[in-house]
């Protein structure tokens, strides 16, 4: 199935200034900062690495669910449903935690 352009496209538009790299991955796409996976698109939906400390927290909230690409759920990554990321606002949030939590990784 292809990936949510439009959803992309925006999440490109927020990265643009933060020495993001994007990649084609899973497919969808993903968004890098030092080699490190952020956030992607898959399908419909975002994908956001959170890591295992707080991703049971964060499957917590609305509109997600666990990220999983081939029947095992990814432990440290969500998914959020598109009703999680219609306003830039949800979006911004979402990248945000993404982008904190690639921060605490070494550049590979």
């Amino acid at each position: 199935m292809a990936f949510n352009y439009s959803l992309a496209q925006r999440v490109s538009l927020i990265l643009n200034h933060q020495n993001m790299v994007e990649k084609k991955m899973f497919g969808g796409v993903g968004y890098l900062l030092n080699g490190n996976m952020v956030c992607g698109v898959h399908e419909d939906n975002l994908i956001v690495r959170v890591g295992t400390e707080r991703y049971k927290e964060i499957l917590d909230l609305p509109n997600t669910k666990l990220f999983d690409l081939t029947g095992k759920a990814m432990t440290g990554w969500v998914e959020v449903l598109p009703t999680g990321t219609r306003t830039d606002q949800e979006l911004i949030h979402w990248i945000n935690l993404g982008m904190e939590f690639a921060k605490t990784l070494p550049p590979k």
